[in-house]
């Protein structure tokens, strides 16, 4: 009698741990678009040269680091920068000042002339590297002696992230 106590104790304790085991699944899934984002801080509308000087026309002027942009994309990308047009406004429209008298470099880098036509200032080459990447903006303009004076030379430049 105690030998069938036992096999039922053990049978109901068998029981019991083979119905305290089960298993749920769950599928999870998730959608991640490509997100390509680019935004500016600083004093990016307050770039201006005051050329005075016969040096300053032939050096040309490095203005301080002009303001930062944020790049963020979760893909490899590229960022760009045109002109609105290949002269400046203003000054002479007979005598106009080509804008790639104005120059633009990123971090460290090298300047590199503008055109109304997209350059290439991040990730030429090779793509930058996907995140969330800051990177300051210098310009320097070298307008020579070339340059008919006028107090109202502008352009406007547009800085274009891509991520192919």
């Amino acid at each position: 009698m105690k030998k069938i106590l036992l096999l039922l104790g053990l049978l109901i304790l068998v029981t019991a741990e083979i119905r305290a085991q089960e298993d749920v699944t769950s599928n999870v899934a998730a959608k991640i678009a490509a997100v390509t984002e680019i935004s500016a801080s600083g004093t990016k509308d307050d770039a201006v040269f005051n050329f005075t000087t016969a040096a300053e026309l032939t050096d040309g002027i490095t203005l301080p680091p002009v303001f930062t942009l944020t790049a963020k994309s979760n893909k490899p990308y590229y960022v760009t920068v045109a002109a609105a047009a290949a002269n400046f406004s203003g000054g002479s429209a007979s005598d106009p000042l080509p804008v790639e008298k104005l120059l633009v470099k990123i971090d460290a880098g090298s300047f590199v002339p503008l055109s109304a036509s997209a350059t290439t200032i991040i990730g030429a080459g090779t793509n930058a590297a996907r995140g969330i990447k800051e990177y300051v903006v210098h310009y320097r303009m070298e307008p020579g002696f070339d340059a008919a004076p006028a107090l109202d030379y502008t352009t406007t430049l547009t800085y274009t992230i891509t991520a192919p």
